[in-house]
């Protein structure tokens, strides 16, 4: 209806002048309050149609307009909040009608106006200026005008009573600047914006507005005690300004009225002071990326010396308490730290400071309750202690000593179920060996035992919780720390010995540890574990063999290989799969036991079959039985009463070894021999009387003769089978088993025979390892070469004949390559010399090997113990192995041959050239001299146990 209306009166205009009756128009105007206008508007009915009613009746009429306008503006005045907010809408209606043709000034009427609305009824005023200023250029123009007044701007900004008058008043400020993006980040409350953000027009009104708040700063000391809020609006509407740097030096010069405030803030002793918030938080930004601030506080004697004081009242039950230091303390931590990266001198005196060991004892242990200030506590952290700063020697010393007073500090107020803190600190106060053992002597070992055993509580019991990593990184923190106690052991032995008698669960971490040892754990926690066990061992001999010795023994013991099913992890090495290094597989069952057993029910394949597979079986398990013989061999050392467990653990990690060719357990056991310690030579007498070690001669001599081609693992069989060959291989069985090494020897042979291209490991590992056991069960003595059935023993002598034979024309080969080219040797002159004389040596006796007619033999060979490596590796590695095995009995393949023999040349074999089918220009296409090396080593090793064998057959 009123649009119609509106319609009406709008059609009966004639030259300017309403042509209506005075009837009619009497109804629409009525007296001078215009009742209709004033009703329509006050409910609220059809408000835009209502502006055009007025347009219509006021056009050229401007007496008229401001008669409407007193009465709009009266009814705002004396209404309520609710009503009169429909009043406003009108105006602002009215004022986007401003400029239509024929009509009043309607934006000047209502802004003549408008202060006296907004002394009665500021909020809706100021909210509808708020919205008005970004709408029209009028009013935004009017608005920045008022602005020149600061007694007015003083008096609304900073004096007014209301708070929410005080942040309206800021928001219509905030509203001049003709920058959408800036007014919406205000409103929001972020962080201040960068200049990246801002055209450069908006930026100048930004500065305009900037300079002109800073003209109050002088003034806005007069209210810190006109309310705990009285800033609050003005710090941050200041706050918001800071877009670039060129408005951060603006305050230069206001620099001590703003220390000034701050002062007499701090001063108030309240527990929340939002305008102290205000003020920091202004500070912060106004100094961060901005060196220029930051030195008026650290040059500034006086701010510099008294910054520090700033009263804080930490009260974790207050949950107002608590939210406003969360956010004021972030800021002023932030500042702090600033202060310090800019001033050595500023950073040394507040470390010293009083509120520092406060700040770190009441918010580091609740860190959960107080994230933002314990970020900027941590990074302070780090400048105090030397992590950040200055590099000079005084700031190093400095530090050092920072350090040596934290730590015990904090070790007393934080406690080790506060393990995220924990690893926040780690690599913060621990930058030394001192404060290793700064930290260890205050008892720290415990703490980090505690925080390992929540971690590891989560690990095993919540599957949801990812803590792998943090897992892992309490383990190194724990190997570092040892690692570094065992050290200090040697130079300050009592010292040590009495920080470490304070750690009462060292034996509880043990347990702990043997937990994570399973096909469930991830590979790298698993070797830190291992690693961590280790020291355990070193520093706690008698401790880890009482408590962990009889877990191991009983645990293998269990799960012996008799058709007992283990079912393998998620970490179980397998074929062609990818492990990621720390991952908890969330949600999957994890073992919370000891579970490193290796079993042939277990392979995928043999070995041998897939490198890479057997490569990550190694890597799987050898660190584990290292450790257990270690613990073995301490057993064995120091506690005699623990001999027997001690040994019997060893033959059942060589026995579940065998499948994989592990020598750990030969290795030990080698050691023990060649040791000749009368303490431990009687555990190897009793090593080869268990029963299982007799399985587990049993299982290489007739499962894996493939890893008797390694030194150590045929030391110690031969030894073994020698005390027991009676029970391993009966005279029942004994012929039949000979005759079965001496067929697979002559396949072997014709294998070789047989290829054009390179001799393959397997092939040379199995046949070696088939020679080592014949040579075994026949330098017994116990049986009689005839019992063979006809033919055997010259199909044996053929191809041991071939064989040496095929090494000579290797040797001579690698001999003529080297004389034409000086990069197939090694680098050394030394190693030149080294292979001339094993090539030498080994060439002078294979003559006499197949013609019959060698001079006397050493007694090294007779006992044929010597063994040989894994040879013709394709990897870098294995070469390297079979390299060293090759220098290291450079001298026994010397005392190997008759210093009176001849070269061998295959011409000199009348009627026979054994060896002359197989192809060797393979050989001349070896480029480097570790393949010389390897070959030769192979080749070496061959004659070695062919010359015994053929000895035994003579």
């Amino acid at each position: 209806m009123v649009t119609l209306v509106s319609l009406l009166v709008d059609t009966s205009r004639r030259d300017k002048t309403l042509s209506m009756p005075r009837k009619d128009l009497f109804l629409l105007i009525g007296s001078k309050d215009f009742p209709f206008i004033y009703q329509q508007t006050k409910d609220s009915l059809n408000l835009r149609g209502t502006a055009d009613l007025i347009l219509a009746l006021c056009k050229h009429n401007r007496d008229r307009a401001s008669s409407i306008i007193e009465m709009l503006v009266a009814a705002v005045r004396k209404l309520v909040l609710e009503t009169s907010q429909h009043f406003l809408k009108l105006l602002g209606y009215l004022v986007e009608m401003s400029n239509t043709p024929g009509a009043p000034p309607f934006t000047a009427l209502v802004l003549d106006k408008m202060w006296l609305c907004v002394e009665s009824s500021p909020l809706p005023c100021l909210d509808w200026l708020t919205q008005q200023v970004p709408r029209s250029a009028e009013v935004a123009l009017w608005m920045q005008q008022q602005t020149y007044n600061l007694d007015l701007v003083e008096e609304w900004l900073l004096g007014h009573s209301s708070a929410r008058v005080r942040l309206q008043v800021a928001n219509l400020l905030a509203s001049l600047v003709p920058s959408p993006y800036f007014r919406q980040v205000y409103r929001s409350k972020s962080a201040p914006l960068s200049t990246v953000q801002l055209q450069s027009c908006h930026q100048e009104a930004v500065q305009q507005l900037f300079k002109m708040l800073l003209y109050l700063i002088d003034r806005a000391h007069k209210y810190v005690k006109h309310g705990t809020d009285g800033l609050v609006a003005y710090f941050n509407l200041m706050t918001m300004c800071l877009v670039s740097k060129s408005e951060k030096l603006m305050v230069r010069e206001h620099f001590l009225d703003l220390w000034r405030i701050f002062q007499d803030l701090s001063a108030i002793e309240v527990p929340i002071n939002p305008s102290k918030q205000a003020v920091v938080q202004f500070w912060y930004h106004l100094s961060k990326d901005c060196s220029e601030n930051v030195d008026l506080i650290v040059k500034n004697e006086v701010v510099s010396n008294s910054i520090g004081f700033c009263y804080i009242l930490a009260d974790g039950d207050i949950p107002e308490v608590v939210s406003f230091n969360n956010r004021f303390l972030y800021y002023y931590y932030g500042l702090l730290r600033m202060c310090c990266i800019r001033s050595e001198a500023f950073a040394q005196r507040l470390a010293l400071h009083t509120n520092t060991d406060f700040a770190f004892k009441q918010f580091l242990p609740n860190s959960p309750v107080y994230p933002d200030v314990s970020e900027e506590l941590f990074a302070l952290l780090e400048v105090f202690t030397g992590r950040r700063g200055s590099n000079s020697p005084e700031a190093i010393e400095s530090a050092k000593q920072f350090r040596k007073h934290i730590i015990p500090l904090i070790l007393r107020d934080v406690d080790g179920q506060s393990w995220a803190v924990w690893i926040k600190l780690f690599g913060t106060l621990l930058q030394s060996t001192d404060d290793v053992m700064t930290f260890v002597a205050h008892d720290g070992l415990t703490t980090v035992t505690e925080a390992f055993g929540m971690l590891q509580q989560m690990y095993h019991e919540a599957t949801a919780c990812n803590v792998a990593t943090e897992l892992l990184e309490v383990l190194v923190t724990v190997a570092r720390l040892l690692k570094v106690v065992r050290h200090f052991e040697q130079i300050k032995p009592q010292e040590t010995r009495a920080a470490l008698e304070k750690w009462a669960k060292r034996m509880q971490l043990a347990h702990w540890l043997l937990n994570f040892l399973n096909p469930s754990t991830v590979d790298k926690i698993r070797e830190v574990c291992l690693d961590i066990l280790f020291h355990l061992v070193h520093l706690f001999p008698s401790d880890c063999v009482d408590t962990l010795l009889p877990v191991l023994e009983h645990t293998h013991r269990t799960v012996k290989p008799s058709g007992y099913k283990v079912l393998s992890g998620t970490f179980f090495p397998k074929k062609q799969r990818s492990r990621s290094v720390v991952s908890s597989h969330l949600g999957s069952r994890r073992m919370c036991e000891l579970h490193m057993h290796l079993l042939p029910s277990l392979l995928e394949v043999e070995k041998g079959v897939d490198q890479d597979y057997d490569t990550a079986l190694f890597n799987y398990f050898t660190p584990y039985h290292q450790f257990a013989f270690e613990l073995i061999r301490v057993a064995l050392t120091r506690c005699s009463e623990v001999q027997e467990t001690a040994v019997n653990l060893s033959a059942l990690l060589a026995l579940e070894g065998a499948c994989i060719h592990l020598k750990v357990a030969a290795e030990f056991w080698t050691q023990v021999i060649s040791s000749k310690d009368k303490k431990l030579l009687p555990a190897f007498e009793l090593f080869r009387q268990l029963p299982t070690a007799r399985e587990y001669c049993e299982t290489v001599l007739f499962t894996y003769r493939k890893s008797l081609s390694d030194v150590a693992i045929h030391s110690v069989v031969s030894r073994v089978f020698q005390k027991i060959h009676i029970k391993v291989l009966p005279s029942s069985r004994w012929q039949e088993f000979a005759e079965t090494l001496v067929a697979a020897i002559v396949a072997e042979r014709c294998s070789i025979e047989g290829q054009k291209v390179e001799i393959q490991m397997s092939t040379a590992q199995q046949l070696i390892g088939d020679l080592h056991a014949l040579c075994m069960i026949l330098s017994t003595g116990s049986h009689d070469l005839r019992e063979f059935q006809p033919g055997v023993i010259d199909s044996l002598v053929d191809s041991l004949s071939f064989l040496s034979s095929l090494c000579c024309r290797v040797e001579t080969k690698l001999k003529e390559l080297r004389q034409h080219s000086v990069e197939v040797v090694t680098c050394s002159g030394s190693s030149e010399e080294k292979v001339d004389s094993a090539v030498n040596s080994s060439s002078k006796g294979t003559l006499d090997v197949v013609s019959k007619k060698r001079s006397e033999h050493r007694q090294g060979h007779r006992e044929c113990s010597d063994g040989c490596n894994e040879l013709l590796s394709p990897t870098k590695k294995a070469r390297l192995e079979v390299e060293t095995h090759v220098n290291g009995n450079s001298k026994d393949s010397d005392d190997a041959v008759s210093e009176d023999t001849v070269p061998c040349q295959d011409d000199q074999q009348p009627g026979r050239e054994p060896a002359a089918s197989v192809d060797l220009l393979w050989i001349e296409k070896i480029d480097d001299a570790d393949e010389q090396k390897w070959l030769l080593g192979w080749t070496t090793s061959l004659m070695k146990v062919t010359d015994a064998i053929m000895k035994l057959v003579q």
